[in-house]
Formats: C-alpha cells, sequence, structure tokens
C-alpha cells in the first residue's frame, strides 16, 4: 500500500490513478492531520509526502513519522527552496536537514 499526503487534489488524483492503475493500493488520509493515524493503521509501505504543506506542515508530519518510527520508503515532493539543504558536499551523500536521513534522490 502506497499512502498519498499532499494539499493539492490534482497531483493527488493524478498520483493516485497512476499508482492504481499500476496495481497498488493507495491509501489517503482525509485530513492531513491524520496522517499518523492512516500510517498506524495501514503501514504503508511508501510514503509520498509533500513537503509543503500546513496544519501540521510537511516537515512536521516527517518528525512525526520519524519519531514514530516508521520504516518503510518515503518519497518526500519538495520545491526549489529545499535544494540548497540537499545539494552534494565534497562528495558526501546529502543528509535530510529534518530527520538526517542520507538516501535521498534529487
Amino acid at each position: 500500500m502506497i499512502m498519498v499526503v499532499t494539499h493539492q487534489e490534482e497531483l493527488r488524483n493524478q498520483l493516485t490513478h497512476a499508482l492504481l492503475a499500476r496495481g497498488h493500493e493507495v491509501a489517503i488520509p482525509p485530513h492531513r492531520e491524520d496522517m499518523l493515524t492512516v500510517l498506524k493503521d495501514f503501514n504503508p509501505e511508501l510514503v509520498i509526502l509533500d513537503l509543503y504543506l500546513s496544519d501540521p506542515s510537511g516537515a512536521e508530519n516527517l518528525r512525526r513519522m520519524h519519531e514514530h518510527r516508521y520504516a518503510g520508503a518515503m518519497m518526500v515532493l519538495s520545491g526549489p527552496s529545499m535544494m540548497p539543504h540537499l545539494r552534494r558536499r565534497r562528495g558526501r551523500e546529502p543528509r535530510c536537514p529534518i530527520t538526517g536521513h542520507d538516501q535521498w534522490s534529487i
């Protein structure tokens, strides 16, 4: 199962449609603040999380996932404002400025 968390309805619908068409189950929290409940109830293999959220923020949701020891894969959607934090420095892999994870794709 894949959980999609974004406030952008069009993006959420496109991702859901594409994932369902490829045979994946998709979970969408009814409200962003319900993300942890859905995470606990369904334990998705992958969470697609938009960092550009509010109430709670995408960064806060990411912190909460980390605090609850979510062990599945994460795909984090962000805009260009995060790029300075994610760039490689002297051959080192970029690290997430929020959780410290080092498995990032740019």
